[in-house]
């Protein structure tokens, strides 16, 4: 084994946890309720932003592993 297949590894694992990180991010996004958060629209705003970041260095992380 090489040090460029651990390379890729860890990246695919980064990769893998950040996707599951987005929809978690999504997920919590969407079904969050009045009493879990004093300024819904400030709290939905950043788990979007948060689950848009985690998907674009995905996307990222994908590119960089299939070139």
């Amino acid at each position: 084994m090489t040090l460029i297949h651990v390379v890729e590894g860890l990246a695919f694992g980064l990769g893998v946890l950040l996707l599951s990180s987005s929809v978690g991010f999504a997920y919590w996004g969407l079904t969050l309720k009045p009493e879990e958060a004093e300024d819904m629209t400030a709290r939905k705003i950043e788990l979007v932003f948060y689950a848009g970041a985690c998907l674009v260095f995905t996307l990222l992380i994908g590119y960089w592993l299939s070139v």
